[in-house]
């Protein structure tokens, strides 16, 4: 399981992944985190969960034990042993102790049970979000390039350069993968707002200007890259 490893930008709104098969309680915690200003991504199985995690960052997970093709308490393993950290909220109708421990044991941050109220539910991703927003912020680096999230700080070679939020936040999903190829399709709904009408290609080209063409290199027909050993 290959997994994108996220440290939350203080601009961005958080990214919420859903993994949720009843259709009424997925649309209903939609409809409630959406009014809190996070950005909620939904899907209905743990195949649909692998997927969205190679396509994007989540900031916090929500989680359904009772999925149509597994159990969610394998999933949250799997994830937790190939070092993904973003919290996790389990969402389930199993109210025992012995499953609410072994929920928290196998990585979760929280348990809720089911039927819960939405304005709990707020209240308990609210929680979460402050906690990783205020503690799990920290620095990425590669090839010659630094960026602290907790200062909004990008350096080059060790000189601070000046980045517009838009560059800020492309470089940020760049370094993120670790120098793997990220796809246009997944910048462009990643990083750029839905009111920016300039090209994607216009923003890599300004980014290359500002961190050195040699460091950020483009895979005609998939994406862009960093690679770590990228020299002038």
């Amino acid at each position: 399981m290959t997994v994108n490893i996220a440290t939350p930008s203080p601009w961005a709104p958080m990214k919420v992944l859903t993994i949720e098969d009843d259709i009424d309680i997925a649309s209903g915690i939609g409809r409630a985190l959406h009014h809190e200003g996070f950005q909620v991504t939904q899907v209905r199985s743990l195949k649909a969960a692998r997927q969205a995690l190679q396509d994007s960052v989540f900031d916090l997970f929500l989680l359904d034990l009772g999925l149509p093709d597994g159990d969610g308490m394998s999933w949250l393993r799997e994830m937790r042993t190939a070092g993904y950290q973003a919290p996790v909220l389990i969402l389930s109708a199993r109210d025992g102790l012995y499953d609410r421990v072994l929920g928290l044991q196998c990585g979760a941050d929280d348990y809720l049970i089911k039927p819960f109220e939405m304005l709990e539910l707020s209240a308990r991703v609210n929680a979460m979000a402050r906690r990783v927003r205020g503690f799990q912020v920290g620095q990425l680096t590669r090839a010659g390039v630094s960026l602290d999230d907790k200062a909004m700080r990008v350096q080059v070679d060790g000189q601070n350069i000046a980045l517009s939020k838009t560059q800020y936040e492309l470089l940020r999903a760049l370094l993120l993968k670790q120098g793997s190829v990220v796809p246009r399709s997944t910048l462009e709904r990643v990083v750029l707002p839905s009111a920016d009408s300039t090209s994607l290609d216009m923003h890599v080209s300004n980014l290359r200007k500002k961190i050195g063409a040699h460091r950020l290199r483009t895979v005609r027909g998939v994406g862009y890259v960093i690679d770590a050993d990228r020299r002038a």
